[in-house]
């Protein structure tokens, strides 16, 4: 996996993206993007997948996070 620091960037472009693809407004666009940014990110951090095996690795551990 790759660590890509820079939640500032990957904030703006999400919304842009947001704003391109959903034709939504910017404000629908910055409370969409808050909210994938509870999943993506960790201390500013963001983890870049690089391969299938790394995604099943993710997904096992978030799985795991929320066992009850």
């Amino acid at each position: 996996m790759k660590i890509v620091q820079n939640r500032k960037e990957w904030r703006h472009i999400t919304v842009m993206r947001l704003i391109e693809t959903l034709k939504v407004d910017a404000n629908i666009a910055i409370e969409e993007a808050k909210k994938l940014e509870k999943y993506v990110f960790q201390n500013d951090f963001i983890v870049e997948i690089q391969n299938e095996e790394q995604k099943v690795a993710l997904e096992n551990l978030i799985k795991s996070l929320k066992r009850d």
